[in-house]
């Protein structure tokens, strides 16, 4: 459990902490060896993210209950681990070469962690560096070197740190917080107890991410503190340790993913429109009382921007100016509806429904009101600002999940008070709500077809997270062998495919975790066109890889740099220039053709590929 602050002398603790802190630059100045600096440091990151998280829920409230009953505390242990267990029986079932984002931050970390352990000066200027200027900052790994120190670097490793850092502090966050509104809105007894941390700890959206090997989740903390701070805080009273705590959550959700940029400005947004709603509603809420509101997150918004353009202000430009939407356009699928009937079938009927009624509950209760029309705007403002620039992937649906949650799960608790008062009512709904909740859970992490899991799946979810087998990896490390062995200096490789069955960093990532980059002889792969631009390293190349057919993960129309190269390659007036050496056969039939340049590519032919791609797009001279 969180470290019990009512019981220690706060002072103590945090001056042990700040001692903690100086005594970095002494071993630095010291000459200590990095090794044993990095491990401090790790140290110290973990031990100020506890005392922080334990504090501002101690301040909150949100701990009351949990210090007084052993039952939560016994839960909160059971559901670390039962969590554990869970991810080790997933992960022991996968067979799969991890790629792109699936070990973009795996990969991010080993070398971070590597990098903290030879040279701390150097790992500590990259933290900052790459909070300017990288769109997957390190800034979330830091956060993983502890455990990645003794747990190893393997995948299974990296999921587990990612959970014991992450998403098990999000979901015990929430859990206190649920029961802590639970209490407000005098619903709380022991079977309710039990119900908020099952529906908590078994949330198929928040738990499939990190199986993935995303590790966003480290974003759902922050937001599940800020709620909780406005949660036990009267917006127009908020104290000055308030103020600046909550300012803090959000610069630091900031450097964790830039989308998560989409939340906090909803949440500023979100605050309006619930207390728009407040002054027209309560005759007593008078003018002055928001215009105190607006001071508290005015100062607010403005020490958050204040400290980013001070110490980030390259951080801030960037976020500003970027085209994002042009950059991103080909990861927009479909249009406005389509992106509504993804959302609402990605988490279900089930528990939109519920969290409807969760909804409505809450709005029809004086302590809860405000507080639910915050989580339904800032839910609403959140898709539509997101979407405009692209379509939400597994990871996304963090923006919206915790509302989604929270909802959910005080409707099920406003039903189930509902129908106590019911013979028998209260008992049949808690049968159907455990099948329903067992089965979500199936449909997201298994393959089963059993009829009494699939007979209602029409009103569960249908994003679906089971173990990634792939019966290919042998073919796939001849393939690597022969491409190491026939490339050098002089003579890249390039591949031309763009799909979870083949795509260059497949082939770079195929020896993870011993090596990073199984082919250093490779170019790196365009695979977006209005991204990456004209890919001038395929003409540098003397090997290409094809795959045929045609492997694209996000649609021909957006990758062009993929289909019409391949055409010119294949049929067209590349043709001459290329003969094969070798073809593997992949998953779904998919043919890896490897073939040698045998002649130069003349300046016409470049301009020629080059024209058509400006023919496509007239409006970005700039890539191509």
């Amino acid at each position: 459990m969180l470290l019990n602050l009512s019981r220690v002398n706060k002072n103590f603790v945090w001056s042990y902490l700040i001692l903690m802190w100086l005594l970095i630059p002494v071993l630095i100045l010291s000459k200590i060896e990095s090794y044993y600096i990095s491990i401090l440091f790790s140290l110290n990151i973990a031990q100020s993210f506890v005392i922080s998280v334990t504090y501002i829920l101690h301040i909150s409230g949100v701990l009351t209950y949990a210090k007084k009953e052993k039952m939560v505390q016994y839960l909160a242990f059971c559901g670390y681990l039962i969590g554990i267990i869970f991810i080790y029986a997933f992960l022991q079932r996968e067979q799969f070469i991890y790629y792109w984002d699936f070990s973009a931050y795996w990969n991010t970390s080993i070398q971070f962690n590597n990098l903290l352990s030879t040279d701390f000066i150097a790992a500590f200027k990259q933290i900052y560096a790459s909070i300017l200027r990288d769109d997957y900052s390190v800034f979330p790994t830091v956060f993983l070197a502890l455990p990645l120190k003794f747990l190893g670097t393997s995948y299974m490793s990296y999921v587990l740190a990612i959970y014991t850092c992450f998403l098990y502090p999000s979901c015990l966050i929430l859990f206190l917080m649920l029961i802590k509104i639970a209490d407000q809105i005098q619903l709380k007894t022991k079977l309710n107890v039990f119900i908020i941390f099952t529906l908590t700890f078994s949330f198929p959206i928040m738990i499939a991410p990190m199986l993935g090997g995303y590790l966003d989740s480290i974003g759902l903390i922050f937001i599940a503190l800020s709620l909780v701070i406005l949660f036990n805080h009267d917006f127009e009273r908020l104290n000055l340790k308030a103020i600046f705590l909550l300012a803090a959550c959000l610069v630091l959700l900031t450097f964790t993913r830039r989308w998560y940029g989409f939340w906090i400005v909803s949440f500023f947004g979100s605050i309006g429109i619930a207390f728009l709603f407040r002054w027209i509603l309560e005759k007593d809420f008078r003018f002055k009382q928001l215009l105190q509101v607006i001071l508290n997150f005015f100062i607010i918004g403005a020490s958050s921007a204040l400290f980013l353009v001070i110490f980030f202000n390259e951080f801030i430009r960037r976020a500003l100016t970027n085209n994002f939407k042009s950059a991103y356009s080909a990861y927009y699928f479909g249009d406005i509806i389509s992106n509504l009937q993804n959302l609402f079938y990605h988490y279900g009927a089930f528990i939109f429904f519920i969290a409807l009624i969760g909804f409505i509950g809450l709005l029809f209760m004086s302590k809860t009101r405000y507080f639910s029309i915050f989580l339904i705007s800032n839910l609403i403002i959140t898709y539509f600002l997101f979407t405009r620039i692209q379509s939400l992937a597994s990871q996304h649906y963090y923006l919206l999940t915790v509302n989604i949650l929270i909802l959910f799960v005080c409707g099920v608790i406003l039903i189930l008070n509902y129908l106590s008062k019911i013979k028998y009512a209260k008992g049949i709904l808690l049968v159907i709500l455990a099948y329903f909740v067992l089965c979500n859970f199936l449909v997201t992490f298994t393959n089963t077809n059993a009829r009494p899991v699939t007979y209602f799946s029409s009103l569960l979810s249908d994003f679906k997270q089971t173990p990634r087998v792939r019966t290919d990896i042998p073919v796939l490390k001849q393939l690597t062998a022969y491409l190491k062995e026939i490339s050098s200096e002089q003579h890249k490789v390039y591949v031309l495919s763009s799909s979870g069955i083949l795509n260059d960093d497949i082939l770079r990532q195929i020896e993870m975790p011993k090596d990073s980059n199984a082919l250093p002889f490779m170019n790196l792969t365009h695979h977006v066109d209005l991204r990456d631009g004209f890919p001038v390293s395929f003409f540098d190349s003397d090997y290409v890889v094809v795959a045929t057919p045609t492997q694209y993960h996000l649609g021909e129309s957006g990758q062009k740099v993929i289909g019409l190269l391949e055409k010119e390659v294949m049929n067209g007036s590349l043709k001459n220039n290329y003969k094969p050496l070798k073809s593997y056969t992949l998953d779904n039939n998919v043919q890896a053709i490897v073939l040698k340049k045998t002649s130069a590519i003349s300046k016409e032919t470049v301009e020629f590929i080059r024209s058509q791609f400006k023919e496509i797009y007239p409006d970005n001279p700039d890539l191509f």
